[in-house]
């Protein structure tokens, strides 16, 4: 048997550790990310060791379910299932979002979850050689503390929830961020970028239209010299093709479900990337 407990700070060696076991290679900073956003839970070996994880992150009329993660060694046991309906329980009967892996997708839909959409998961092998000019109207800026409000506030609008809290913990931890404000100073979109090691993760990118979202990812990520990974919504196919023509490929077009709901809420068509697959 194995005890089913709420991880802490204290346990975040052991989640990187656990992810590498499956090839995912999360770091300290987007660990602690997933502590202050949300609730972490995972079985405990008698010796301490973490074998298993998920995370459940609440945004009032809406929750996320990510960082699901089963030791190899102790797959097919339903530790999985385990870790599932302890997150569910936290959440009651809130409409429930995540992204699933292949592996996932079966345990997930006899839980209820059903696929309502997909991600385009691209990732550029070297830096972007930008051949496309994109442009729009307005002015670009760094994001300040001072704009955290307005940010949340425009993406309450387009997730359909306020995510204020893995907002105002991601922000500290930004690689580089930018806003987007109209010609009276109003706000119309944000995007953020962290680093995963060698990676750059470009996300969340809100933005107003397909133009003002390619004209932030190119200040974002222009002068880089690593590799880039964008998580565009299957509905931004625009947005896709033009990533896809500068030398980005598609990894996995990993599916989006939902429970206790049918339809993803919020303005989507102004979402062009996720933060990341656990955050929706």
């Amino acid at each position: 048997m194995y005890l089913l407990d709420r991880l802490t700070v204290h346990d975040v060696e052991s989640i990187i550790s656990l992810s590498g076991s499956v090839g995912w290679d999360y770091t300290r900073n987007e660990v602690q990310v997933f502590l202050q956003a949300g609730t972490l839970f995972g079985h405990r070996q008698d010796s301490g060791r973490i074998i298993s994880c998920a995370g459940v992150f609440p945004y009032g009329e809406l929750a996320s379910i990510g960082v699901v993660i089963v030791h190899p060694q102790y797959q097919g046991r339903g530790l999985g299932r385990d870790l599932m309906q302890k997150c569910l329980r936290e959440v009651d009967h809130v409409p429930t979002m995540l992204v699933s892996t292949v592996e996932g997708q079966r345990l997930y839909t006899s839980l209820g979850f059903k696929t309502v959409s997909s991600i385009h998961k691209l990732l550029s092998e070297k830096p972007i050689r930008w051949s496309i000019e994109p442009n729009s109207d307005g002015k670009f800026e760094n994001l300040s503390e001072a704009d955290l409000d307005n940010v949340i506030q425009l993406d309450t609008q387009v997730v359909g929830a306020n995510r204020s809290k893995f907002l105002s913990s991601r922000l500290p931890f930004s690689n580089t961020d930018i806003v987007l404000r109209d010609n009276h100073g109003i706000l119309q979109g944000y995007a953020m970028t962290v680093c995963r090691n060698d990676l750059l993760i470009v996300g969340p990118v809100v933005a107003p239209n397909y133009n003002a979202a390619l004209t932030m990812m190119r200040l974002l990520t222009d002068g880089g010299k690593g590799r880039v990974r964008v998580d565009v919504p299957s509905s931004q196919a625009e947005l896709f093709d033009a990533l896809i023509s500068l030398g980005f490929h598609e990894e996995e077009r990993p599916p989006v479900m939902m429970r206790n709901a049918s339809t993803l809420p919020g303005d989507r068509s102004r979402l062009y990337a996720i933060a990341a697959q656990a955050f929706g």
